[in-house]
C-alpha cells in the first residue's frame, strides 16, 4: 500500500503551523479560563458538563482551587486528574495545540 504525500501541501501546512506557534509564543493577551478549560475538555476528562458545572459541585469558590486539598481531592474523584494543577495543565497544553494546529 502506498501513501501519496502532497509535499506542497505539507510545507504550506508547516508554515501555517510555525506561523501560529510564533503568534501564541508573542501573546501577550489573557485567555478566559473557560476558554482553555473549556466545555468540551471537561466533558472528556471529567463528570462535568463545563468548569462553572464543576465549580458549583464542588462546594468551593474557583479562587479556592489549588489551595485547598479537599478541591484535588474532589477533582481526582470525578475527574481523570489527581489535582487542579494537574487538571489545568493538561487543559493549557491542549489549547495550546489545538491554537497551533488551527
Amino acid at each position: 500500500m502506498k501513501i501519496k504525500i502532497d509535499v506542497d501541501d505539507a510545507l504550506k501546512d508547516l508554515k501555517r503551523m510555525e506561523k501560529n506557534a510564533k503568534k501564541l509564543n508573542n501573546t501577550e493577551t489573557t485567555v478566559p479560563l473557560n476558554e482553555i478549560v473549556n466545555n468540551k475538555f471537561m466533558q472528556k476528562n471529567s463528570k462535568f458538563q463545563s468548569l462553572d458545572d464543576m465549580v458549583e459541585k464542588s462546594g468551593y469558590e474557583l479562587k479556592d482551587f489549588g489551595e485547598i486539598e479537599e478541591v484535588d481531592r474532589f477533582i481526582s474523584s470525578n475527574s481523570k486528574f489527581s489535582s487542579w494543577q494537574e487538571l489545568y495543565d493538561e487543559a493549557i497544553e491542549e489549547w495550546a495545540i489545538n491554537q497551533i494546529l488551527k
